[in-house]
C-alpha cells in the first residue's frame, strides 16, 4: 500500500464530556481521519472540534433519531461509529446489525445483554458473585432481611445507589440508621453496597477488547479527585493487581470493544463496583499515555490488522474547566485555543495558525492529507522518532487562508542546552523537507501573509535562524522567497514511473543492463521482506558498507535506529533483499509515501562487492513501486550534493534530474552575529577551526584541529555543506 487512507468515524453526543473526548483521541490517533459529529445542541462546543457537525433529534425519540445517523453515516461515507453517550449506546447497540448493512457503519459497543447486566447495579453485583469475582456486599433496599444481613457483615457506612444510574447521580453515603431511614423514604428502586476501604485506592482501569475476543492489554489509573462521579485528578500507574481482576471482569461478562472496571483495592484485594463496557469520559487521557482505544478499533474493525501491544507510559492527568466563545453564525472560536496534545492555534476571521506537535499526529496527518504533494519525511511519525533521538522538539506550522494552505515541519532546539528556555533554532528532520501547500500556483499575498506569520511564530519561540534540506520533487523556494535564501547543493536523481516499463529500462546504461543481466543468470533474486526478518542482517549489510565507504560518523545508523524507523513507519517503510543461495548480498529500506518511493539507505555486503547486487535491488524496488501505483522513484544524489561515484552509480539508472537546494534564514541578526563570534573565541581558544566556511548555521559548525591538512578538511566539509544540522 502506497498510503494510508483516510477513516471516517462518527462521535455522537460530541456536546458531552465522553463524546468530546472521542474526538479528543481519535486526534491523537497515528491513522488519518475524519471526524463527524452529532449532537441535539446546536451551539454544543464538540460541533466546533469536528470536520462535519450535524444537529440531531434526540435518542429518547428512537425513529427520527435513528434515521438522522442512517442518513448522516451513508452521506458522509462514515466507517466506525463511536457512541458518546449512554442513551445514545444502547439505543445503537439495539441497531447495530441495520446500521452495518444500510450504511456499512460499523458501531463500536457490546451487545445489549452485557450492556442490560452492566448498567444495573444490582445486576451488575450478582454477575460478579456469580461469575466467582470479588464483589461488594450488597442487598435490595425493597428487602429487609438482606439489609439487615448487609448492616451485620458490613456495618456503617454504607453506599446507596440507584439501580439504574449513571456517574454519581443519586449515590448517597448512608453512615447510620437515621440515615438509611431517610434512603427508605425516599422511595425508588436501590441498592445498598457496602462501603468499600480504602478511599484512597481507587483505581480505574481500561481493558480493550478485539472482534477475535482477545484483550489489547490494559492501562490503570488511580482516582485521587472525583467531581460528582468523574475523575479531575488522576496518576496513570500500572497496579498488576487491579489490571488483572479487570482483565477477569471483562473476559468474564464478553465485552467488545472498550469497557471500564472500576475497582477499590481493600485489604481482601481488588473489588470491582461498577463496570462500564463502553467509552468513558477517560478516553482522552489514556490515549495521551499510549492506551488508545479508538486507534485500536479503527485498526481491528475498518482497517482489519493486527492490533500492536499498546506501550504505555506513567504520568499524572489534571481536569480543569475552559470556555470557548462564538457568535451566534460562526462555526469556530476566534483568539488562541489549546485541545488535547498541545495543538495552537491563532485565528482571525479568514486565517488560521496552526502549531502542531507528534502528538496531534491526526490533525498532522489530515493537513499533509490536503496538500499537492508531500513525503515521509514530512510525517509526524518520522518527526516523533526525531524527538526519541534527542534531534530536537517537533514543530509543525499550518498557515491558512481563504481556502489555501502551506504547511512547514521544523526540530526546534535550544542554542544552549543548559538554558532550554533561552534562544533556539530550527532544523530539518534527516532527509528531505521543507514546506509544501495546498496548491501548486499561490496568489503571492498569500505567500507573504504565510511568512509574515511564520516570522511572528518563530520570533515568539525565540528562534534565531532556520535550516531545512528541500524537497527536490517539490517545488518550495517560491514559498520562502524573500525569507533568507534557498542554496543549490547539486542534483538528485528519478525514475519517472509513469512511463510504460521498455521506456523506464531504456534509461538503464549499458553496465547497468549487463549487471542485471548477469545477476539473474547467477541465481541472485530480490525479494520484499514484509516482516521484516533480514532486518538485522541489513542493519550488518549497512555498516559493512559505510566502514568501506568511510562514511561520516553521522552515517552510522545504528540496530536502534532502524528498529525506530521500521517501528515508527510501518505503514510505509520496507525492506528489499538480494539473495544468492539463501545468503544476503545486498539490501535496502525504501519508503512509499503519497505516489513518492525514496530509496533511503542500503549497502552490499564486501563478499559480493564485484557482482553489484544492489543494482537488482534498485530494479525489484522500481518494479514493486510501479505495481503500487507510485509516480515517481527517487534515487536521491551524492554524497553532500556532489557528482562523485555514488551520483555516477545511480545516473546509471535514468536521466531525470532534480535540483537539491537547502534553505537558510538569519531571524535575529544581532544575536546571530553574537553568537558566530562566541564560537570563533572558543574555538580560538582551544586551537581550532571551522570545518567548512559554508556550514549554516556557523555557530554550529565542527572544528577540526588548526594543523589538519587542508585536503582532509575539504573532503569531509564537502560531506558536512549540505547537511548541516
Amino acid at each position: 500500500m502506497i498510503e494510508r487512507e483516510t477513516t471516517t468515524i462518527l462521535v455522537t453526543g460530541v456536546g458531552d464530556s465522553v463524546g468530546q473526548a472521542l474526538v479528543k483521541a481519535s486526534r491523537q490517533m497515528a491513522l488519518p481521519c475524519r471526524i463527524v459529529g452529532t449532537d441535539r445542541d446546536k451551539s454544543s462546543v464538540g460541533l466546533r472540534w469536528v470536520d462535519a457537525g450535524f444537529v440531531v433529534p434526540h435518542c429518547s425519540t428512537p425513529e427520527p433519531y435513528l434515521a438522522e445517523i442512517r442518513r448522516i453515516c451513508a452521506c458522509e461515507g462514515v466507517q466506525l461509529v463511536l457512541p458518546g453517550s449512554e442513551k445514545e449506546l444502547q439505543l445503537l447497540s439495539g441497531n447495530v446489525g441495520v446500521l452495518s448493512r444500510e450504511t456499512g457503519a460499523i458501531v463500536v459497543c457490546s451487545p445489549p445483554q452485557v450492556l442490560r447486566v452492566a448498567m444495573d447495579k444490582w445486576e451488575t453485583c450478582r454477575f460478579l458473585e456469580t461469575a466467582g469475582l470479588r464483589f461488594p456486599r450488597y442487598a435490595r433496599c425493597d428487602n429487609p432481611e438482606q439489609v439487615e444481613q448487609l448492616i451485620e457483615m458490613a456495618g456503617f457506612p454504607l453506599l446507596a445507589k440507584p439501580v439504574c444510574g449513571t456517574g454519581a447521580r443519586g449515590v448517597f453515603k448512608v453512615g447510620s440508621r437515621d440515615d438509611l431511614a431517610r434512603v427508605l423514604k425516599s422511595g425508588g428502586e436501590i441498592v445498598l453496597q457496602e462501603y468499600l476501604l480504602p478511599e484512597a485506592e481507587e483505581y480505574s482501569v481500561e481493558v480493550y477488547t478485539l472482534k477475535n475476543g482477545q484483550q489489547a492489554g490494559s492501562i490503570c489509573y488511580r482516582r485521587d479527585q472525583l467531581i460528582a462521579g468523574d475523575t479531575y485528578n488522576a496518576r496513570v500507574m500500572p497496579h498488576p493487581a487491579a489490571e488483572a481482576e479487570a482483565r477477569a471482569v471483562a473476559a468474564a461478562i464478553h465485552t467488545v470493544g472498550p469497557c471500564n472496571v472500576q475497582l477499590r483495592v481493600t485489604a481482601r484485594g481488588p473489588v470491582t463496583f461498577e463496570i462500564n463496557p463502553r467509552f468513558s469520559g477517560g478516553v482522552s487521557i489514556r490515549a495521551h499515555f499510549g492506551y488508545n482505544e479508538v486507534e485500536m478499533a479503527v485498526r481491528d474493525l475498518v482497517l482489519n490488522e493486527p492490533v500492536p501491544e499498546p506501550v504505555t507510559s506513567a504520568g499524572r492527568a489534571r481536569r480543569f474547566w475552559g470556555e470557548m466563545y462564538f457568535s451566534e453564525n460562526e462555526r469556530c472560536a476566534a483568539g488562541v485555543q489549546t485541545q488535547a496534545g498541545g495543538m495552537q492555534m491563532r485565528s482571525t476571521r479568514d486565517r488560521v495558525v496552526q502549531i502542531l506537535g507528534t502528538r496531534d499526529a491526526a490533525e498532522w496527518n489530515v493537513v499533509l492529507s490536503k496538500t499537492r504533494q508531500h513525503d515521509f519525511h514530512h510525517l509526524p511519525q518520522y518527526h516523533r522518532m526525531a524527538e526519541q533521538l534527542g534531534q530536537g522538539t517537533a514543530r509543525f506550522f499550518v498557515y491558512l487562508e481563504n481556502g489555501y494552505t502551506i504547511a512547514l515541519p521544523l526540530l526546534l532546539r535550544p542554542v544552549d542546552p543548559n538554558e532550554p528556555d533561552g534562544w533556539q533554532d530550527a532544523t530539518s528532520v534527516y532527509g528531505y523537507a521543507g514546506p509544501v501547500a495546498s496548491d501548486d500556483s499561490l496568489p503571492d499575498s498569500f505567500v507573504q501573509t504565510f511568512q509574515d506569520a511564520l516570522r511572528a511564530e518563530l520570533s515568539r519561540a525565540r528562534v534565531v535562524s532556520v535550516f531545512s534540506r528541500l524537497h527536490p520533487l517539490i517545488p518550495q523556494p517560491g514559498m520562502l522567497a524573500g525569507i533568507g535564501d534557498c542554496v543549490e547543493y547539486g542534483q538528485t536523481i528519478s525514475i519517472d514511473l509513469t512511463l510504460p516499463d521498455e521506456k523506464q529500462r531504456a534509461h538503464y546504461n549499458r553496465s547497468c543492463r549487463t549487471s542485471l543481466r548477469k545477476l539473474r543468470e547467477a541465481g541472485f533474486v530480490c525479494v520484499l521482506d514484509p516482516e521484516k526478518r533480514f532486518l538485522e542482517e541489513f542493519v550488518e549489510v549497512y555498516l559493512e558498507t559505510m566502514r568501506r565507504a568511510g562514511a561520516q560518523e553521522s552515517y552510522f545508523f545504528n540496530h536502534e535506529y532502524f528498529g525506530m524507523f521500521t517501528r515508527e513507519l510501518r505503514e510505509v517503510s520496507h525492506l528489499f533483499v538480494a539473495l544468492k543461495d539463501d545468503h544476503v548480498a545486498a539490501a535496502t529500506i525504501c519508503t512509499s509515501c503519497a505516489g513518492i518511493v525514496q530509496d533511503h539507505l542500503g549497502g552490499t555486503r564486501d563478499a559480493f562487492l564485484k557482482f553489484s547486487p544492489d543494482r537488482l535491488v534498485v530494479d525489484t524496488e522500481r518494479i514493486w513501486a510501479k505495481e503500487n501505483g507510485a509516480r515517481v522513484f527517487h534515487l536521491g544524489g551524492g554524497v553532500g550534493g556532489r557528482q562523485d561515484s555514488v551520483f555516477q552509480y545511480k545516473a546509471g539508472f535514468s536521466d531525470q534530474r532534480h535540483i537539491f537546494r537547502t534553505w537558510r534564514w538569519i531571524l535575529e541578526a544581532e544575536v546571530f552575529e553574537e553568537l558566530c563570534v562566541e564560537k570563533a573565541r572558543q574555538n580560538a581558544a582551544k586551537g581550532l577551526r571551522p570545518l567548512s566556511d559554508e556550514y549554516f548555521p556557523t555557530y554550529r559548525c565542527p572544528a577540526v584541529r588548526a594543523g589538519t591538512p587542508q585536503f582532509l578538511v575539504k573532503e569531509t566539509a564537502a560531506s558536512c555543506a549540505a547537511t548541516s544540522p
